[in-house]
């Protein structure tokens, strides 16, 4: 409204676009007025329970509800420097945390698979700046950020099978995720929803199914992307391994899904447990074929190229945007980082656009801090 100059150009604000005038009206806006003028920008976020619960002395019925998140601690709502999901994910888990009505002594309580199920919806059609968030230069859906809103939903997925205790006395992260396989192509002129739910438990870890359905890919009958996610608990003044809720199975797919997943597992640890057979045979051949491109590259196969010549990195410094509600840096974005470097990486060695197919296994090893240089 007044007509002071341009901080930049020197025009008057009536010679500016409409842009202008938007980032100002955010830039000079207070902390809470920004804070419930961006979720009306991105359009509502709603997430369904799978039955009434008591979330932060509000009372939630079987349903949709629409979330937004805050930092109690800091006042910040960490959540908002990611993806609307995520933001409202994290909402979702801090208002089921209620740290008196928890007893740090309690037993595991079997938790059915309904009990952690939860699906959060993307209203594409009815908002286009969210549609605009997920959407890549191809029109199809952006994997990266996918990425990261399955990361936060196996959190919460997590979080809800070992309530009460969960988050707040029992630490749950990330260890593996075990595959993420792309069976359909999305888009975003289609509504597309998430649903996870815990599958498999053990002592102290638990395997968790998470679904990605579109409108556009036979009806959201059929998922288009699909995702197996390991977290394990540790008990947060120790650090040690603590025990997770039980799952309790009441149908046949619950038990065979179990079943099929407790394989996968056993699978894993007996290849873990054994040493790396290392041909030193085939490794000889090998190395003897690519002599001629390093020793005499004008004399080399000029279709082969070396392994190192194809080697892309990307470097930053993580910002305190970055962390997660742990106040540890979103595992979630590093998947996004290290998925959009994989793609950026085979889009230079083709020459082309590749095609994602799908990601064997992601190992967490080590949390990465704030200010952690990550490579």
């Amino acid at each position: 409204r007044q007509r002071r100059p341009h901080p930049l150009s020197g025009h008057s604000p009536a010679q500016q676009p409409l842009e202008w005038h938007a980032s100002r009206r955010l830039v000079c806006a207070s902390p809470r007025s920004l804070h419930s003028m961006v979720p009306r920008r991105l359009g509502p976020i709603w997430l369904r329970t799978s039955s009434g619960a008591n979330l932060g002395g509000v009372r939630i019925a079987a349903g949709w509800r629409r979330w937004t998140s805050s930092d109690a601690r800091t006042g910040v709502a960490v959540g908002k420097f990611h993806s609307p999901i995520v933001d409202a994910l994290w909402a979702m888990r801090a208002a089921e945390v209620d740290v008196s009505a928890v007893d740090a002594s309690a037993e595991p309580t079997p938790m059915s698979v309904e009990a952690s199920r939860t699906v959060v919806e993307y209203d594409f059609g009815a908002n286009p700046m969210l549609s605009e968030h997920y959407r890549n230069p191809y029109g199809s859906v952006r994997i990266g950020r996918v990425l990261e809103d399955l990361d936060a939903l196996a959190g919460t997925v997590s979080a809800k099978h070992n309530r009460p205790r969960a988050p707040s006395k029992l630490m749950l992260v990330t260890a593996s995720v075990d595959r993420i396989q792309l069976l359909q192509h999305a888009d975003t002129r289609s509504n597309m929803k998430l649903e996870g739910s815990v599958a498999w438990v053990g002592r102290s870890s638990m395997v968790l199914r998470l679904l990605a359905f579109s409108e556009g890919v036979q009806g959201g009958q059929e998922p288009w992307l699909e995702a197996d996610f390991t977290f394990v608990a540790r008990d947060p003044a120790t650090r040690r391994s603590a025990p997770v809720n039980p799952l309790e199975l009441r149908t046949e797919a619950e038990r065979a899904l179990f079943q099929r997943i407790a394989a996968n597992v056993e699978r894993d640890r007996i290849a873990r447990s054994r040493p790396e057979a290392v041909d030193a045979e085939a490794v000889a051949k090998l190395v003897a074929q690519v002599q001629p491109s390093v020793l005499m590259p004008a004399l080399s196969d000029p279709n082969t190229v070396l392994m190192s010549d194809t080697r892309q990195t990307n470097a930053f410094v993580c910002q305190p945007q970055h962390r997660n509600m742990q106040d540890r840096i979103f595992g979630g974005l590093l998947m996004r980082r290290a998925y959009e470097l994989a793609f950026a990486t085979a889009f230079l060695f083709c020459g082309s656009k590749p095609q994602f197919i799908e990601v064997d296994r992601v190992e967490f090893r080590a949390p990465v801090e704030v200010t952690g240089r990550v490579t």
